[in-house]
């Protein structure tokens, strides 16, 4: 048996959120902390453990029908490359996020991720980070093998001295297990985004070093929500590397390239469906990679039609009762390629897609963002969202890290508006009292009276 860890250590996801605020927003948040000083203020609220009441398939569902939807809005700007991204990792920070959200802002985040009452949404999200982190079996047959690795984190990270709302607050301490810690962004922006640097650096064993670009945190910047999630497994059965060759895969140009090809023949998992075969290869520890593929000149085809349904349905086991399932037991003649995959990702553009769009959006009397949630003037929105992801797949198993950043600001004062009368005009004399119009005229020249 082993845990499933939450620590400094992770290898498979981050998400990082910033929050900023505008020069209009006034002096708040102005006192004085050493460069890239941190401080734990945290909140008295102690995480909530799960009830026994909160069911997570409810979640789960609705998170795999909401990592559907971004894949496909997330694949329109592949341009047919490689792709991978960590769902679950951005789910927890725009979860972060919505629970200070309101308004329009708060509706369309909630018709993304399929949110139909925020608290119990909050109450099951934080019983399935914990349940994920429960203590777990491993095979018995998993002599020599690593225990699998899964840690999850969040952190927040907070201009000191500005008013987040202590509600707000209290709600990421009890369901999203962290506290406030305190950095100076206002004089010192450039090292207060180094420290988040390390944090997910650490978080990711290295593998992610600079999440938030440069420029990224300002003198703005007011909030820093961050997620991390560590993932590193064994195959239950592992390749043997003697019998790793060069092998052909076709890519989806229709070229040929060659390739490190592992292949062993296992019994696992494997099913059939319209143009596509799918097998599931487990890992020491509770934990799975399912590959589906698709038949040759059917990918376009058959990853467009994917929806949650058919995923939730592939990747679902047969249950002990024997209800049918995609999947069955046969013994398959494998091979598949080793791989690294890295992407680097603008989540702005497919989180408008799916129709998150006033989030993005500066303030503006009542329209776009609204996070008064976070603090009480409405000053806040989400200024830009970027992702950085790799996976390592190998004859010993799965090493994968993420990372994601949602700057999140508002402008500063914007810039005075010009107007010259230098051309014809209208004018109105009005009481402003009553709004009664007294006057109208127009001046086509000024010079004739």
């Amino acid at each position: 048996m082993m845990r499933r860890r939450r620590g400094t250590r992770w290898l498979a996801a981050g998400l990082v959120l910033a929050v900023v605020v505008g020069a209009c927003g006034g002096d708040d948040g102005d006192a004085e902390v050493a460069a890239a000083e941190v401080v734990e203020v945290g909140s008295d609220v102690p995480r909530e453990p799960p009830a026994a009441s909160v069911r997570t398939a409810p979640v789960v569902e609705s998170d795999t029908a909401f990592a559907v939807d971004l894949y496909q809005a997330l694949r329109a700007d592949a341009d047919g490359g490689n792709l991978f991204f960590s769902p679950y990792s951005i789910t927890v920070a725009l979860a972060m996020t919505t629970a200070g959200a309101r308004g329009d802002t708060y509706e369309q985040l909630a018709a993304a991720l399929g949110v139909s009452d925020a608290d119990e949404w909050h109450a099951q999200r934080n019983a399935l980070d914990q349940d994920l982190l429960e203590e777990r079996h491993m095979w018995e047959g998993a002599e020599g093998l690593q225990p699998l690795e899964l840690s999850i984190a969040n952190s927040i990270w907070g201009q000191a001295g500005y008013p987040f709302d202590p509600a707000y607050l209290d709600l990421l301490a009890s369901h999203y297990g962290e506290g406030l810690r305190t950095v100076d962004f206002i004089g010192a922006p450039e090292e207060s985004r180094t420290a988040v640097n390390d944090w997910v650096g650490e978080a990711t064993e290295g593998r992610i070093t600079d999440l938030v670009p440069e420029g990224a945190i300002t003198d703005l910047t007011r909030l820093v929500l961050a997620n991390a999630i560590h993932f590193e497994a064994n195959w239950i059965n592992r390749f043997d590397p003697s019998t790793t060759r060069d092998g052909t895969f076709t890519t989806l140009s229709g070229d040929d390239v060659t390739v490190p090809t592992m292949a062993q023949e296992i019994r696992a998992l494997y099913g059939e469906g319209d143009g596509w075969g799918a097998v599931r290869l487990p890992y020491a520890g509770e934990a799975s990679m399912v590959l589906l593929v698709p038949d040759h000149g059917r990918f376009d085809d058959v990853v467009s039609g994917l929806d949650a349904a058919t995923l939730l349905e592939v990747t679902r086991r047969p249950e002990p009762t024997g209800s049918p399932a995609a999947m069955s037991d046969h013994i398959v003649d494998l091979q598949m390629p080793r791989f690294e995959v890295a992407s680097e990702i603008d989540l702005v553009p497919a989180l408008e897609r799916l129709g998150i769009v006033d989030l993005f959006r500066p303030p503006m009397g009542d329209d776009g963002a609204d996070l008064t949630g976070i603090t009480a003037a409405r000053e806040l929105f989400v200024s830009g969202a970027f992702h950085q992801a790799n996976v390592t797949v190998d004859e010993e198993g799965t090493e994968a890290s993420a990372a994601t950043a949602m700057i999140i600001s508002v402008t500063s004062a914007p810039p005075p508006a010009t107007l010259h009368l230098d051309r014809p005009f209208v004018f109105v004399i009005q009481d402003d009292a009553t709004g009664s119009i007294l006057f109208i005229g127009e001046v086509t020249d000024p010079t004739a009276g």
